[in-house]
């Protein structure tokens, strides 16, 4: 159990992420956190490029070349898709492939200003906690299983006890019933710890796979704003913080 208060606080900051998601059932996983804030309190509201995005399906991707479309909001913002290779002060350096729209891609090293660091750190810790939490079952289930068998061996030896013709020896027979009896509530505890355990195992693992990964690297999906290129000739994108998120 000692692992579940951590797991409790990455499932709140989980959630407080979630709540400035999109309403939708299945949008693309960049189409999160609508609200952005640039430089000194400058929020950035990403709906009608989120808006956009999500009916970009297969239907309009059909359409024919000349046929109309609907206009791209925002198009300043792009989709980065890639995975972190470095750090650059407090901007990351990313392999990423950037998207005008989901059928206009390229692919380019940029770096990326206001990463997506707390979720990354979610991500990671997610990824260590799991094995914590089936090492700590398994051990549950060792614990119960042991103490199951003692408790049963101690109830059946008060038995023997109070069953014998001596008076001294049945004397010990309760001291042997009140032993099976804390063998019985250990082994419940171990019980309840393995299962309060594997319900924190299930929801690491659920949210787990909702952050996109590759081969087990964290990876960043999301909008992000051209500010140009620096002087090596590196485009510098800027995801902006989360608006309403904790510092």
């Amino acid at each position: 159990m000692k692992y579940l208060c951590l797991f409790l606080l990455l499932t709140g900051l989980s959630a407080a992420a979630q709540t400035n998601a999109p309403e939708t059932n299945a949008p693309p996983f960049c189409c999160r956190y609508p609200y952005r804030v640039l430089g000194v309190g400058q929020v950035v509201d990403l709906t009608p490029l989120i808006t956009w995005w999500i009916h970009q399906g297969p239907a309009l991707a059909a359409l024919p070349l000349n046929a109309a479309r609907p206009p791209r909001p925002l198009s300043a913002w792009k989709r980065i898709l890639g995975v972190k290779t470095a750090e650059l002060d407090s901007a990351w350096v990313v392999q990423a492939e950037i998207s005008l729209s989901p059928t206009e891609k390229t692919n380019e090293w940029i770096i990326l200003k206001n990463p997506p660091a707390a979720e990354a750190s979610q991500y990671y810790n997610l990824q260590y906690l799991i094995p914590q939490y089936e090492q700590q079952i398994a051990a549950d289930r060792r614990k119960q299983d042991e103490l199951t068998k003692t408790a049963a061996h101690n109830t059946a030896l008060a038995k023997r006890l109070a069953d014998n013709y001596s008076k001294s020896i049945r004397w010990n027979a309760p001291y042997y019933t009140q032993l099976a009896d804390q063998n019985k509530a250990a082994a419940a505890a171990a019980l309840a710890d393995q299962q309060a355990t594997q319900q924190s195992l299930d929801q690491a693992r659920k949210q787990l796979k909702l952050i996109p990964s590759v081969d087990g690297q964290y990876q960043i999906d999301l909008f992000a704003l051209g500010l140009g290129r620096n002087a090596r000739g590196r485009m510098i994108y800027d995801a902006g913080a989360v608006y309403g998120a904790a510092p």
